[in-house]
């Protein structure tokens, strides 16, 4: 499943990988996608189409966007396992 993520977020939180642990980073991204992240007609019908194909609800997709969003957010932020 893939649906391209809000990139918004992105910009509008610069330092959060400086300023946050990966936990807050997380839970930062679940509220962004409930309660900020407003998709285009163009999202949202891919949204609606990734719900369909993978038959789960809209609301699982955009969770996925959430977890996309914190990869993102976190890359090059944890400390590798070794």
């Amino acid at each position: 499943m893939h649906v391209d993520g809000p990139n918004e977020p992105l910009q509008r939180w610069p330092t959060v990988r400086r300023d946050r642990d990966p936990c807050t980073i997380q839970e930062a991204c679940f509220k962004y996608v409930a309660d900020e992240f407003q998709p285009d007609a163009d999202m949202e019908a891919k949204i609606r189409l990734c719900a369909f194909e993978n038959g789960i609800d809209r609301d699982q997709v955009v969770r996925v966007l959430a977890v996309e969003l914190r990869d993102q957010l976190l890359e090059g932020y944890l400390p590798e396992e070794t």
